[in-house]
């Protein structure tokens, strides 16, 4: 079973990503932080990560880049919807999987 990291501030948003993979049999753990996310991706095998740009300290752009830095071959969706052109191509250059708005 593939396991997913969701990191995002918003709980509802998180919940709600959360229920809707386990439905199709993912197993899912989440964070509320980037910090708590890195933390996550340190110590457990994961197979995505699922993350917002605004989050609070460290931003989910800063974030990917040191999950990369971690395992350079975890795959990550971006997900945001304030976003721009501008971070979507920070995003892709940095080598996320995806960059959804």
């Amino acid at each position: 079973m593939a396991k997913i990291l969701i990191i995002d501030d918003d709980d509802q948003l998180r919940i709600s990503f959360s229920k809707l993979l386990t439905e199709e049999h993912y197993d899912v753990v989440s964070a509320a932080s980037g910090e708590a996310g890195i933390e996550i991706v340190k110590t457990t095998p994961l197979d995505l990560v699922i993350l917002d740009v605004r989050l609070p300290g460290m931003n989910g752009l800063e974030t990917f880049k040191e999950i990369k830095k971690l395992d350079a071959t975890l795959p990550a969706i971006i997900v945001t919807a304030f976003g721009t052109t501008d971070t979507a191509i920070e995003a892709t250059k940095a080598g996320a999987f995806d960059y959804l708005l």
